[in-house]
Protein backbone atom coordinates (compact mmCIF):
# COMPACT_ATOMS: atom_id res chain seq x y z
CA UNK A 1 0.00 0.00 0.00
CA UNK A 2 1.47 3.06 -1.03
CA UNK A 3 -0.24 6.13 0.29
CA UNK A 4 0.28 9.72 1.61
CA UNK A 5 2.82 10.35 4.27
CA UNK A 6 2.26 10.36 8.12
CA UNK A 7 3.33 13.71 10.15
CA UNK A 8 6.34 13.74 11.77
CA UNK A 9 5.63 14.82 15.38
CA UNK A 10 8.39 16.23 17.84
CA UNK A 11 7.59 13.31 20.28
CA UNK A 12 7.57 10.81 18.02
CA UNK A 13 10.82 9.20 19.90
CA UNK A 14 10.34 10.80 23.24
CA UNK A 15 8.86 9.23 26.74
CA UNK A 16 6.77 6.01 26.02
CA UNK A 17 5.70 6.61 22.10
CA UNK A 18 8.98 4.44 20.73
CA UNK A 19 8.40 5.56 16.63
CA UNK A 20 4.30 4.59 17.44
CA UNK A 21 2.49 5.16 14.01
CA UNK A 22 -0.81 3.49 13.74
CA UNK A 23 -2.13 2.70 9.87
CA UNK A 24 -4.71 3.90 8.16
CA UNK A 25 -5.11 0.22 6.37
CA UNK A 26 -5.46 -3.25 8.65
CA UNK A 27 -4.51 -5.96 9.39
CA UNK A 28 -1.19 -5.50 8.48
CA UNK A 29 0.40 -8.10 6.20
CA UNK A 30 4.25 -6.84 6.05
CA UNK A 31 6.08 -3.91 5.92
CA UNK A 32 8.09 -3.08 2.85
CA UNK A 33 9.74 0.22 3.95
CA UNK A 34 10.00 2.83 6.34
CA UNK A 35 11.67 6.18 5.03
CA UNK A 36 11.97 9.75 6.36
CA UNK A 37 11.87 12.15 3.36
CA UNK A 38 12.82 15.89 3.78
CA UNK A 39 12.42 18.54 2.50
CA UNK A 40 10.24 16.66 -0.89
CA UNK A 41 8.45 13.74 -0.83
CA UNK A 42 10.69 12.01 -3.13
CA UNK A 43 14.12 12.88 -1.63
CA UNK A 44 14.46 9.65 1.24
CA UNK A 45 16.81 10.89 3.41
CA UNK A 46 17.31 7.99 6.24
CA UNK A 47 15.46 4.42 5.44
CA UNK A 48 14.60 3.09 8.97
CA UNK A 49 15.99 -0.53 8.70
CA UNK A 50 13.44 -3.15 9.48
CA UNK A 51 15.52 -4.81 12.42
CA UNK A 52 13.70 -1.65 14.12
CA UNK A 53 9.98 -2.42 13.52
CA UNK A 54 7.82 -3.92 15.97
CA UNK A 55 4.34 -4.65 14.54
CA UNK A 56 1.06 -5.29 15.77
CA UNK A 57 -0.45 -7.08 12.68
CA UNK A 58 -4.21 -7.16 13.86
CA UNK A 59 -4.41 -3.52 14.88
CA UNK A 60 -1.98 -2.29 12.65
CA UNK A 61 0.42 -0.38 15.04
CA UNK A 62 3.77 -0.39 14.16
CA UNK A 63 6.62 0.91 16.73
CA UNK A 64 10.38 1.79 15.55
CA UNK A 65 12.88 0.63 17.99
CA UNK A 66 16.01 1.26 17.71
CA UNK A 67 17.75 -2.33 17.51
CA UNK A 68 21.26 -1.90 15.92
CA UNK A 69 24.17 0.34 15.17
CA UNK A 70 22.71 1.59 11.86
CA UNK A 71 21.51 5.03 13.31
CA UNK A 72 25.07 6.13 13.24
CA UNK A 73 24.94 6.66 9.78
CA UNK A 74 25.16 10.40 8.53
CA UNK A 75 21.75 11.48 8.26
CA UNK A 76 22.50 15.50 6.65
CA UNK A 77 22.45 18.45 8.97
CA UNK A 78 19.10 19.90 7.79
CA UNK A 79 17.50 16.20 9.09
CA UNK A 80 19.31 16.87 12.28
CA UNK A 81 18.03 20.39 12.44
CA UNK A 82 14.36 19.07 11.67
CA UNK A 83 14.74 16.09 14.08
CA UNK A 84 15.37 18.12 16.85
CA UNK A 85 13.70 21.75 15.92
CA UNK A 86 11.06 21.04 18.15
CA UNK A 87 8.61 21.56 14.69
CA UNK A 88 5.86 19.10 13.25
CA UNK A 89 6.71 18.31 9.77
CA UNK A 90 4.14 17.13 7.25
CA UNK A 91 4.18 13.47 5.71
CA UNK A 92 7.94 13.09 6.23
CA UNK A 93 7.19 9.38 7.40
CA UNK A 94 6.51 7.65 4.22
CA UNK A 95 5.18 3.77 5.25
CA UNK A 96 4.86 1.20 2.27
CA UNK A 97 3.15 -1.64 3.65
CA UNK A 98 0.73 -4.76 2.29
CA UNK A 99 -2.62 -4.83 4.81
CA UNK A 100 -5.64 -6.76 4.42
CA UNK A 101 -7.08 -10.61 5.18
CA UNK A 102 -3.89 -13.05 4.71
CA UNK A 103 -4.48 -16.26 4.66
CA UNK A 104 -8.11 -16.45 4.10
CA UNK A 105 -7.67 -19.94 2.18
CA UNK A 106 -9.43 -20.70 -0.81
CA UNK A 107 -12.17 -22.28 1.57
CA UNK A 108 -12.80 -18.93 2.87
CA UNK A 109 -12.90 -16.92 0.57
CA UNK A 110 -15.86 -17.16 -1.17
CA UNK A 111 -17.57 -17.15 2.42
CA UNK A 112 -15.89 -13.70 2.44
CA UNK A 113 -16.81 -12.40 -0.74
CA UNK A 114 -20.66 -13.77 0.06
CA UNK A 115 -20.52 -11.96 3.18
CA UNK A 116 -19.61 -8.57 1.56
CA UNK A 117 -22.34 -8.91 -1.42
CA UNK A 118 -25.16 -9.80 1.57
CA UNK A 119 -23.81 -6.56 3.46
CA UNK A 120 -23.58 -4.22 0.55
CA UNK A 121 -27.34 -5.46 -0.22
CA UNK A 122 -28.89 -5.20 3.22
CA UNK A 123 -27.35 -1.51 3.23
CA UNK A 124 -28.85 -0.78 -0.40
CA UNK A 125 -32.59 -2.31 0.77
CA UNK A 126 -32.04 -0.04 4.02
CA UNK A 127 -31.77 3.05 1.98
CA UNK A 128 -34.81 2.34 -0.50
CA UNK A 129 -36.89 2.58 2.35
CA UNK A 130 -39.24 0.37 0.64
CA UNK A 131 -42.49 -0.37 2.03
CA UNK A 132 -43.13 -3.77 4.02
CA UNK A 133 -45.32 -5.63 1.83
CA UNK A 134 -46.59 -4.75 -1.43
CA UNK A 135 -49.67 -6.13 -4.29
CA UNK A 136 -50.54 -5.39 -7.41
CA UNK A 137 -53.14 -7.44 -9.55
CA UNK A 138 -54.67 -7.21 -13.03
CA UNK A 139 -57.20 -9.23 -14.86
CA UNK A 140 -56.95 -12.78 -13.71
CA UNK A 141 -53.52 -11.91 -12.39
CA UNK A 142 -51.73 -11.27 -8.89
CA UNK A 143 -48.57 -10.48 -7.17
CA UNK A 144 -47.80 -9.50 -3.66
CA UNK A 145 -44.39 -8.69 -2.14
CA UNK A 146 -43.17 -8.29 1.13
CA UNK A 147 -39.98 -7.61 2.46
CA UNK A 148 -38.70 -7.89 6.07
CA UNK A 149 -34.77 -6.42 6.71
CA UNK A 150 -34.53 -8.15 9.70
CA UNK A 151 -34.44 -11.13 7.97
CA UNK A 152 -31.61 -9.94 6.29
CA UNK A 153 -29.91 -8.89 9.15
CA UNK A 154 -30.27 -12.44 10.76
CA UNK A 155 -28.73 -14.36 7.72
CA UNK A 156 -25.64 -11.90 7.87
CA UNK A 157 -25.31 -12.42 11.65
CA UNK A 158 -25.78 -16.13 11.28
CA UNK A 159 -22.82 -15.97 8.29
CA UNK A 160 -20.69 -13.53 10.27
CA UNK A 161 -20.85 -15.67 13.55
CA UNK A 162 -22.75 -18.48 13.13
CA UNK A 163 -25.84 -19.54 15.13
CA UNK A 164 -27.04 -19.03 18.65
CA UNK A 165 -24.96 -20.74 21.10
CA UNK A 166 -22.09 -21.81 18.59
CA UNK A 167 -18.66 -20.77 18.56
CA UNK A 168 -18.13 -20.80 14.39
CA UNK A 169 -19.08 -19.04 11.83
CA UNK A 170 -16.98 -16.30 9.50
CA UNK A 171 -15.36 -14.33 11.82
CA UNK A 172 -13.89 -17.09 14.42
CA UNK A 173 -12.91 -18.64 10.68
CA UNK A 174 -10.78 -15.99 10.13
CA UNK A 175 -9.66 -14.49 13.90
CA UNK A 176 -9.65 -17.54 15.93
CA UNK A 177 -11.60 -18.56 19.07
CA UNK A 178 -12.06 -14.95 21.39
CA UNK A 179 -11.50 -15.97 24.70
CA UNK A 180 -10.63 -14.88 28.05
CA UNK A 181 -9.80 -15.98 31.86
CA UNK A 182 -10.78 -15.12 34.77
CA UNK A 183 -9.02 -16.46 37.80
CA UNK A 184 -8.94 -15.95 42.02
CA UNK A 185 -6.15 -16.12 43.46
CA UNK A 186 -5.74 -17.31 47.26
Amino acid sequence: MDEPGYDYDPEFFRNERWGYIVTRQRPIISVTAINLVYPAPTLTVYAIPNDWLRLDRKYGHIRMVPASSTFVAPLGAFLMQALSGGSLIPSMIQVKYIAGLNGTSDRLWPLVSDIILKRAVQKVMAGAMLPSSGSISADGLSQSLSIKLQDYEDQFQQAMFGPKGSNGGLWVAVHGIQMGVIGVTA
